[in-house]
């Protein structure tokens, strides 16, 4: 592995993140890079992506399988050798075949943004903190491995993922005001949908929760009217039953009433 990116480093064109994120959105492949960078994020087990950034900007990485992630620790600086490849979705991708500790650094907090600045590109390949509220929750439905919502505030919206293999409903996490950190991701997708821009989060426990849903959501609003409406029919439809059944009563005891007063009568004329 030494040697193998020691002749990268040789064969590279690339020295700088500006550089390699132009190559990467030209899709162009086997490009060579040997780049310095901070790692903006610590590295995630089940997620080979990392994003890096220096002087000159941001751009995400893949780290190679002999690569752990516990080599990656927010704020180290290191040095970073690899090629692009082809990678999913016909994009090219910039795998990292070496990484090299330059020094320790300290550990680097998300940017918090505006759903609306993330939208826009200024944060792409950054590791960002978002505000707003769920306003959808659904699982990729081809592996069901990744769960994906949509996080709203009150201008704009964006897409957001993470990884979970569990069975786990999320549907708890509707109309909750959160905060989430994740990589900004500029190209991802999931299943058979091509989401465009994605915060991807590490996993659930990048979501805080900061206000859970006001009880009076729109579906409960709707139910409680819904009950009111029933019961006013029902009282309306009982009302009319027991007015006919008093007028019924009525109609019966005056009958009742007349029968009496002409049997008196028949009576009264057989006495005479």
């Amino acid at each position: 592995m030494q040697i193998a990116a020691l002749l990268l480093y040789a064969a590279s064109s690339v020295f700088s993140v500006a550089d390699l994120s132009r190559i990467v959105q030209a899709n162009e492949t086997n490009v060579a890079f040997a780049i310095e960078a901070t790692l903006l994020h610590d590295g995630w087990a089940h997620y080979p992506y990392f994003a890096v950034s220096d002087d000159s900007g941001s751009v995400i990485l893949r780290r190679g399988a002999d690569i752990p992630s516990k080599r990656l620790k927010s704020g180290d600086t290191v040095r970073l050798t690899g090629v692009t490849t082809q990678g999913e979705r016909r994009f090219s991708c910039a795998d990292c075949i070496q990484i090299d500790a330059v020094r320790k650094g300290k550990p680097l907090p998300p940017v918090n943004a505006s759903i609306s600045d993330f939208n826009k590109g200024r944060l792409d390949a950054r590791f960002v903190e978002l505000h707003g509220t769920i306003r959808n929750v659904f699982r990729d439905e081809i592996t069901g491995k990744y769960v994906y919502f949509v996080l709203a505030d009150a201008s704009d919206a964006a897409y957001a993922a993470f990884r979970d293999e569990s069975e786990q409903d999320y549907s708890f996490l509707l109309g909750c005001t959160v905060t989430v950190t994740g990589i900004c991701n500029p190209d991802e997708g999931g299943a058979r949908h091509h989401f465009g821009r994605m915060l991807i989060a590490k996993d659930s426990n990048a979501i805080v929760i900061l206000r859970n849903p006001p009880w009076w959501t729109p579906a409960r609003l709707f139910t409680v009217i819904l009950v009111l409406l029933l019961t006013l029919v029902a009282i309306l439809v009982w009302n009319r039953s027991l007015r006919a059944q008093v007028e019924r009563r009525s109609r019966e005891l005056v009958k009742e009433r007349l029968a009496h007063i002409e049997s008196e009568l028949k009576v009264g004329e057989r006495t005479r």
